[in-house]
């Protein structure tokens, strides 16, 4: 469940909070009280920096417990992408409007006059208790829709910590002990500071941090670098009727295609050739060559259609007699590549019909020339 779908209410809320701001900045000049557009803008700022650390609070919470609470009825491998992505959207939003917010908060507190406080705990009220309740109803009706329940209990926490934590601290600018309000000031900032540093941390153990980033994508491009291959491999058996010997065969520098290296060590990729030669079927003889390519991969690629664990599987690079081999690209979601952490090797088969064996019936479907298939 990603709540940056809320970011677009509230900020239309924090817009009409402006607007009413700088119209009561003006009223207020005639009326000799001090309030100028500059703590206007300023409100406008904490309410916006406020409403994005409790949104990405709450969105690295939950995804938090979807990652570390599988759900197999639902979780899939573009939920999980998606889960990732929005994990780390939000912690960057995370990072950026955590201190802001506190900077905002601890001076509004000494400059902004009390009725402009308390209209901004009212803004702040109405809107995160619509938040709150809107998310706590979508999270109800997941449960009773079949959600696991400890999820739904860690999910229903971190709702009530966050907005619980908010409505607790702005409730008091309605109050007028203000000796108590400065004491609970405090202990609110360490609160917050508290959960940013805790959300951060859960953040990066979800996503993996920069350096897990940076892994994976060295590994998509480790993965797209062998697809090419693969087709080049491919390309050269259907105009030669041989496997290439070696991987430098492919090199041509009429097309311009040049081989590709391991994006860190620049170390050359590995291909073997398993078996070249030919099988009869239903009297018809068709060439049959199986080939690996291999590489050392930085992480691990769990992609199932099903629970989306990891198997090595040969079968898994058949397409059930189409005529292409598996190719990557960035945001693959099927199984035809996974790989371990280490070094991984893809075998897949390329097989083709003949068309000039003598004494051979040919099928009617194979008279047309057609390019190597995987079967």
């Amino acid at each position: 469940m990603s709540l940056l779908v809320f970011m677009f209410p509230t900020l239309f809320v924090a817009i009409f909070v402006g607007v009413v701001l700088v119209i009561a900045g003006a009223v207020s000049e005639k009326m000799g009280k001090k309030f100028t557009a500059t703590e206007a803008v300023v409100a406008v700022i904490h309410f916006l920096s406020l409403a994005a650390v409790a949104l990405s609070l709450t969105q690295i919470g939950f995804t938090a417990a979807e990652k570390w609470i599988p759900d197999l009825l639902v979780d899939n491998a573009w939920r999980k992408q998606s889960m990732i992505e929005s994990t780390r959207y939000a912690l960057s939003v995370l990072i950026v409007t955590a201190p802001l917010y506190v900077i905002i908060l601890r001076k509004s507190q000494k400059t902004m006059d009390a009725w402009i406080q308390k209209f901004m705990a009212g803004a702040v009220l109405l809107t995160s208790g619509i938040v709150a309740l809107s998310t706590l109803a979508v999270l109800v009706y997941n449960f009773i829709s079949g959600e696991i329940g400890l999820r739904f209990g860690i999910q229903l926490a971190v709702v009530l910590l966050v907005s619980g934590g908010i409505a607790a601290y702005y409730q008091l600018h309605f109050r007028e002990k203000v000796g108590k309000l400065a004491l609970l000031k405090k202990f609110y900032l360490l609160k917050v500071v508290a959960l940013v540093i805790i959300a951060v941390i859960v953040g990066f153990m979800v996503t993996g941090g920069p350096a897990g980033a940076r892994a994976e994508r060295f590994d998509d491009r480790r993965l797209s670098d062998l697809s090419s291959m693969q087709w080049q491999i491919q390309s050269y058996y259907e105009q030669n009727k041989i496997m290439p010997k070696r991987l430098l065969d492919l090199h041509d520098a009429v097309s311009g295609y040049a081989l590709p290296a391991d994006p860190r060590t620049k170390a050359a990729y590995e291909y073997r050739v398993i078996k070249e030669g030919a099988e009869i079927v239903n009297g018809t003889e068709r060439a049959v060559a199986e080939f690996e390519l291999c590489a050392t991969f930085e992480t691990e690629r769990t992609i199932d259609s099903g629970a989306d664990a990891y198997q090595k599987d040969s079968t898994a690079a058949y397409l059930g007699g189409e005529s292409f081999l598996p190719s990557y690209y960035q945001g693959d979601m099927s199984s035809h590549w996974n790989h371990g952490e280490g070094k991984e090797c893809f075998t897949r088969i390329l097989k083709r019909y003949e068309q000039d064996v003598p004494g051979t019936p040919v099928p009617y479907q194979t008279m047309q020339a057609e390019p190597a298939f995987l079967e």
